[in-house]
């Protein structure tokens, strides 16, 4: 499996986590040329914009620590661009939230 493989499996593990704690996804990979947004959903009248990060191991840090400022300066003006894209949805939320979803393989063997 390569890097953009392992990615997906992750967006998709974090998809299907959100569906199962009553999300309801609206876009995933939403793409501007301000950014990107690996997961849009909505739950209650709260449109999260979500960041998954992806790790077999802690070499390189936790997920959590990957997301810089910048990252997240760029995930808020795709927000905004998106929420401007999609105000006529019905049903769409008023408020915003940014969220990480963390996942962590980690496998240790002959313990």
């Amino acid at each position: 499996m390569n890097k953009r493989e392992f990615g997906k499996s992750g967006e998709n593990l974090a998809a299907d986590y959100l569906e199962q704690s009553g999300y309801r996804i609206l876009h995933r990979n939403y793409w501007c040329r301000i950014g990107e947004v690996d997961i849009i959903a909505q739950k209650g009248n709260c449109v999260h914009f979500v960041e998954v990060k992806t790790r077999t191991g802690s070499f390189y840090g936790t997920p959590s620590e990957s997301v810089t400022g910048n990252k997240v300066n760029r995930m808020k003006l795709a927000a905004e661009h998106y929420m401007k894209f999609a105000a006529g949805m019905p049903g769409l939320g008023r408020d915003m939230q940014f969220d990480l979803v963390e996942i962590q393989i980690r496998h240790t063997e002959n313990i």
